[in-house]
């Protein structure tokens, strides 16, 4: 883990083709181009960002299912197509019921049927057992080796483990860590094993920026976060390649910086907590100098959609 969805072979995708009524022979050189039936651009730069979907086992009955499908329609239908996208954790509503990840996996069918891979962290309304227990298709077996996972084990020495991943691009690499706790219970920690598995795996990536994606927003005060903060920070702070910490739980969106280190704070699709909130998800392209952030709102009629943040790693 993190849970890697792979994009859905060729024999699905024609399957999906004809359903979404394109029809006719596809010649081969469009199958990593088409989205719903319209050649399109793909960037290996260009990736989804999103976090707290909340999805319910419930199909089509709650706001956050709703929006969750709004956001995969809009995906659908960028002009350039991602090749990725990471969601931060609290993929489920409340207790990470196997129901809960079925249905997204059901939602995001279209998205991998048209060649975008997704990874998926883990957040304190997910559950860690029922996670890997419903995503049987990429379990990693001597017959089905495609997903490469990472696993480091839990400080309590239980049969959990802290789900972990590396993720190479041609400008960065993006560092995918797991904040889970426990299950419905609002705080985080990395722990001191993860962050030794993080330590060692920054220092064999020196060469490019690391962007490390989690949870759980840096706490140092009120306890309701990263529980181990300071220990995390004593990680990254020596290691100048690490130019960003992106994070959700706030369902709050916002940039920032401490000394050298941007912090972005992911929105959720789900639901808001307070009114200066907003229900979006964002468009995230890499570049060498640093990563440009479009804002995508849920409702298309507020004004901060498609507003952008660049992020400048020296500036």
């Amino acid at each position: 883990m993190p849970i890697t969805l792979p994009p859905l072979n060729r024999r699905s995708f024609v399957k999906s083709a004809i359903a979404f009524g394109i029809g006719g022979s596809i010649p081969s050189f469009l199958f990593d181009s088409i989205a719903f039936g319209e050649t399109v651009q793909r960037s290996p730069e260009c990736w989804i960002l999103a976090s707290d979907t909340h999805v319910s086992e419930l199909p089509d009955t709650r706001q956050q299912n709703a929006a969750f499908q709004t956001m995969v329609r809009d995906i659908s239908q960028l002009p350039t197509q991602p090749t990725g996208m990471i969601i931060s954790g609290d993929c489920a509503v409340l207790q990470g019921k196997i129901g809960d990840y079925k249905q997204i996996i059901e939602y995001l069918k279209p998205l991998r049927e048209s060649g975008i891979k997704i990874h998926a962290a883990l957040g304190n309304h997910d559950n860690r057992q029922n996670f890997l227990q419903a995503f049987p298709e990429v379990t990693p077996t001597k017959k089905n080796p495609r997903l490469k996972v990472k696993a480091v084990r839990n400080d309590d020495s239980t049969n959990n483990t802290k789900q972990v991943d590396v993720i190479e691009t041609k400008h960065a690499n993006w560092f995918i860590l797991d904040s889970l706790a426990k299950t419905n219970e609002t705080p985080g920690s990395f722990g001191k094993q993860q962050l030794t598995w993080l330590a060692d795996e920054l220092d064999a990536r020196r060469e490019k920026p690391a962007l490390i994606i989690a949870h759980h927003n840096p706490d140092v005060l009120v306890g309701q976060g990263l529980l181990d903060t300071a220990d995390f920070a004593k990680v990254i702070q020596p290691r100048p390649q690490v130019k960003a910490y992106i994070y959700g739980h706030t369902h709050f969106w916002g940039t920032s910086r401490m000394d050298n280190l941007h912090i972005i704070n992911l929105p959720s699709t789900a639901w808001l907590f307070n009114d200066n909130a907003v229900l979006a998800w964002v468009v995230a392209t890499l570049h060498e100098k640093g990563i440009t952030l479009e804002l995508k709102t849920i409702d298309k009629k507020d004004k901060r959609n498609n507003t952008k943040v660049e992020i400048n790693y020296d500036g």
